[in-house]
């Protein structure tokens, strides 16, 4: 095996007129594997002196040998010792050390939390194959995004301002390990609040009321804002995705794909009353102005309005994929077709087709700006798009979520800002746009899978997270 310098230092003198260099100076060696010294002899002027014979010879011919060559030669034993190097009338020692060999580095901790601009410690050690510790080893540190946190040569890593995830990295010889370093944001997240069940779809209703649908705990939990915390829980059907209320917020509406239904939610009592059967797997509903009609889209591709009072259908309409986005402006009806590639404008009033708007890419949720006029458009292709609802044509270049599936999307009341989610691949994304210059202010990395995000009329906003949370919005 190939020997390990280590600058240790080594102790000498030298005979009159007469110094010795040898190199290396210090030699740091596994069990049974070799390092070649070399020895120049100078004389007082510093030049070369040739023919000199130099003698090695080892304090510990157990844990290592010298041939006369000076090729150092370690064994089974493990420990310190001292090549004696004589030349000239001078004469060098050269420290040696002799450890087991090295299996694996460890370091801890495995994986850690910090704000922007905090700092962590990480140790490393490396470990020999029978798991003991060697001690005093050179370890490297890198990190594998120096723009979210850099590391020091003693393992000390610092967020260098941007909120995401890197990976902190030790190294020695030709073994490494790494551990991930999670910086959070201190400028969009505020408050996180664990949460089972997988949630994924949400709502607010106009008193402040907020559901959250669990997918797989087929319920929904619920939060009376400000408050953040989420209870108590609301049994509804199989895998519910999407929830809406009405305008006075009596009642919530949630889709229960699996069951093939809407559930039908007293929000005071918090319980789910009566069920409102559809053709097919529901994902996404919306309540027209007047509370009376409510629209929900099904996975055979259709949008079904359905009178709540009787729960007759009044009227449906196709859709080239599932429609998974849906907003409301005065009286046209927009729905975002997925995979379909295209938004479709439904006129309330005359129950017929308008518009088709062609976006490409595949379109997910919208939001609206606040003169009606534009539409907001993220989109899983990785961009959200700005779509004039008045001409039917799009406003300038996408904004680019680079390595990010656009997913949700919101403009928050109080600040006129937007804020998109992504999910799927890149995703646990929070994007800060502005709707005007269509740029980046801020954006941070969650983790998990962040879905809806949703905001009431004074801007208290949130986001589920598909992982096990949700996270508020300062």
């Amino acid at each position: 095996m190939s020997s390990v310098l280590a600058a240790l230092g080594c102790s000498g003198s030298s005979g009159p007129g007469a110094t010795l260099v040898v190199t290396p100076d210090s030699i740091l060696l596994n069990r049974n594997s070799t390092s070649q010294l070399s020895v120049t002899a100078l004389d007082a002027a510093g030049h070369h002196i040739t023919g000199v014979a130099v003698e090695f010879n080892s304090d510990d011919t157990l844990i290592v040998t010298v041939t006369n060559l000076g090729l150092v030669q370690s064994h089974d034993s493990v420990g310190n010792t001292t090549i004696r190097v004589r030349g000239a009338g001078a004469f060098r020692d050269v420290p040696v050390r002799v450890i087991p060999t090295p299996a694996s580095v460890a370091i801890s901790p495995a994986d850690t939390t910090i704000f922007q601009y905090d700092t962590a410690r990480f140790r490393a050690v490396v470990l020999a194959i029978t798991g003991d510790t060697i001690r005093s080893l050179p370890i490297t540190w890198s990190s594998t995004d120096t723009t979210i946190a850099t590391v020091t040569t003693s393992g000390l890593a610092r967020s260098a301002g941007r909120a995401s995830t890197t990976f902190i990295q030790a190294r020695y010889q030709g073994l490494s390990n790494q551990a991930r370093l999670i910086v959070r944001d201190t400028v969009i997240l505020g408050n996180r609040v664990t949460l089972s069940g997988q949630p994924y779809g949400a709502a607010i209703s106009s008193t402040g009321v907020a559901y959250v649908t669990l997918g797989s705990a087929a319920q929904l939990a619920r939060t009376n804002l400000p408050s953040q915390a989420f209870a108590p829980a609301v049994a509804v059907g199989s895998v519910p995705t999407a929830v809406a209320f009405n305008s006075g917020g009596t009642i919530a509406y949630v889709t229960n794909q699996l069951s093939q239904n809407l559930g039908v939610v007293d929000v005071a009592t918090n319980t789910q009353t009566d069920v409102i059967p559809v053709n097919g797997d529901p994902f996404v509903v919306i309540v027209q102005p007047g509370d009376s009609i409510i629209y929900v889209s099904t996975n055979v591709n259709r949008v079904y309005g359905i009178r709540v009072a009787t729960k007759a259908l009044v009227d449906s309409f196709p859709t080239p994929a599932i429609g998974n986005g849906m907003l409301i402006k005065d009286t046209l009806l927009y729905v975002s077709t997925h995979s379909g590639g295209t938004v479709i404008e439904f006129n309330l009033k005359t129950r017929t087709v308008a518009r088709t708007f062609t976006v490409g890419g595949t379109p997910q949720k919208m939001a609206i700006s606040t003169d009606g006029n534009i539409l907001y458009i993220a989109n899983e292709a990785g961009y959200v798009q700005f779509w004039n609802r008045i001409t039917g044509l799009q406003i300038g270049s996408p904004t680019l979520l680079t390595g990010s599936a656009g997913y949700g999307i919101a403009l928050r009341p109080t600040t006129g800002k937007l804020y998109v989610t992504t999910a799927y691949f890149g995703g646990g994304g929070i994007y800060v746009i502005d709707p005007t210059t269509h740029a980046i202010i801020n954006s941070v990395i969650t983790g998990g899978s962040t879905r809806e995000v949703v905001f009431a009329a004074n801007g208290i906003g949130f986001v589920p997270n598909e992982s096990g949370w949700v996270d508020f919005i300062k």
